[in-house]
């Protein structure tokens, strides 16, 4: 058993670079493997000194092909197969053929290391060891102490032997001394002489018998003394291990605090991140607004649309719906939030100036548009959006239902109160223009080939020059 203990604590450790393949992503990552005893421990690199995981060849089967991988091997375990990828063949081979011989090694001797690399169940192998050996022992003096007993007795009949031949040669010799020759007198003492020379050699051996017992005895004695040390360093050991399990008892606790710590602090965190967005999103309201009111009157002189009347000076135009038609209408205004939202684009779709809407439900209030550069009269376009209000996954957003755009020109020619003959327009006496109505086009476009109509829907707007108050 010593020996098998030896051998076990002078194996070599073998290390090197595998490639694993995870339990849960699937893919190969570089490792360092070193085999220590029966564990095969794997690190994240050769500096590690924690492992991320162990392997007990012992209760593993170590496989020298893995399908798939032309390289690899495999690890089967109770609940998990590890695979495993050298560089070559050969160092996988030379892998395999290293951890079957360890494991043929440590199965083949009387202990087995742990986990840990320690004997499993050392010192109680070593106890139930002693007691075999002491009771062999006290056998082998039993054995003796028959054998000097029986010794004893045939020492003991020999003397009774003796005893009667000399009482039988006295008889003999006082009843028939004519009978007895010498002859028979030599053989008695022949006989008497190869009884001494027995009874020598049994005291010898008996002699011997009680050195070995003595011995044997001293023996007894060292292994008792060596079985109350491995006792106490058995007591030590459990002593240890109690107070490794409170230790990671307490660090379990310590963790599981952390752990809540850490959930608080991180919900606390997200409100204050709910908060502070909130805020965000009322600042930056704040803003637009405010940049809307800076934007309406910086736009003054251009082109724009408002739903204010115009001040002192300027010159605008007044629209208002004058007729849509019964079908859009009874559609439309069935929505949430329904209004029209009038804007100027160029040629290209640009947006040309503030943008104005009509009040939710009242398609006919009027919207002023404020005269900019008349030389871009022939190159600017109205574009009406008739929009509602809609819910599309959580967010709330305004959608278009229908869509017209008529030439600014157009629109205007027959304004009265304007003179327009200095841009190349004839004057036309026309206060109402009547837009087909379309689909929302995915990009700004003024070629009907493009574009999908409603039909007979229509949408007459009036212009009308606005005088300033």
């Amino acid at each position: 058993d010593s020996q098998d203990t030896t051998i076990i604590m002078e194996l070599e450790n073998v290390d090197g670079w595998l490639m694993k393949r995870g339990a849960i992503n699937t893919s190969f990552k570089r490792r360092h493997f070193r085999l220590e005893k029966n564990i095969l421990s794997y690190y994240v690199d050769d500096q590690t000194l924690k492992p991320q995981g162990a392997i007990n060849i012992l209760n593993a089967d170590i496989r020298n092909e893995t399908p798939g991988e032309e390289d690899g091997f495999e690890l089967v375990c109770t609940g998990r197969i590890y695979v495993l990828r050298a560089e070559s063949r050969d160092v996988a081979d030379e892998w395999v053929q290293t951890l079957r011989m360890r494991k043929q090694i440590l199965t083949t001797s009387s202990t087995t290391p742990d986990l840990n690399g320690n004997t499993e169940g050392e010192g109680k192998d070593v106890e139930a060891k002693l007691k075999e050996e002491v009771l062999l022992l006290r056998r082998e003096c039993a054995k003796m102490k028959e054998k000097m007993v029986k010794a004893r007795k045939e020492k003991d009949e020999a003397v009774a032997r003796e005893q009667h031949l000399n009482k039988s040669l006295k008889i003999q010799e006082e009843t028939d001394k004519g009978n007895v020759t010498l002859r028979a007198v030599r053989v008695w003492k022949d006989r008497c002489a190869a009884q001494e020379e027995k009874m020598k050699e049994l005291k010898i051996k008996n002699a011997e018998m009680e050195l070995e017992a003595t011995g044997l005895k001293e023996a007894i004695a060292k292994l008792t003394g060596e079985q109350a040390d491995f006792g106490y360093k058995i007591r030590q050991l459990e002593e240890e291990n109690k107070a490794l399990e409170k230790e990671q008892a307490r660090l379990k606790t310590d963790l599981k605090e952390a752990e809540m710590t850490k959930v608080k602090l991180e919900a606390k965190m997200t409100q204050e991140t709910l908060q502070l967005n909130k805020e965000k999103e009322e600042v930056e309201q704040k803003l637009n607004k405010t940049k809307s009111r800076v934007q309406l009157l910086s736009s003054m002189s251009a082109w724009c649309f408002s739903t204010e009347k115009p001040g002192a000076g300027e010159e605008a135009w007044k629209l208002e719906v004058v007729q849509l038609d019964a079908k859009t209408e009874k559609d439309f205004m069935t929505k949430e939030d329904a209004h029209i939202e009038y804007v100027i684009v160029d040629q290209d779709g640009s947006f040309m100036g503030q943008a104005a809407r009509t009040p939710a439900l009242k398609l006919n209030s009027a919207v002023y548009l404020r005269i900019g550069d008349k030389k871009k009269l022939e190159t600017l376009y109205i574009m009406a959006q008739l929009k509602w209000r809609k819910e599309k996954k959580k967010m709330v957003k305004k959608s278009v239902v229908a869509w017209a755009y008529a030439s600014l020109a157009s629109l205007l020619m027959g304004t009265k109160g304007h003179n327009l003959e200095d841009i190349g327009l004839q004057v036309d006496d026309r206060p109402e223009c009547c837009l087909q109505l379309y689909k929302k086009p995915v990009d700004f476009t003024r070629d009907p080939q493009l574009l999908v109509s409603l039909g007979s829907q229509r949408l007459t707007i009036r212009a009308s020059a606005s005088a300033s108050e």
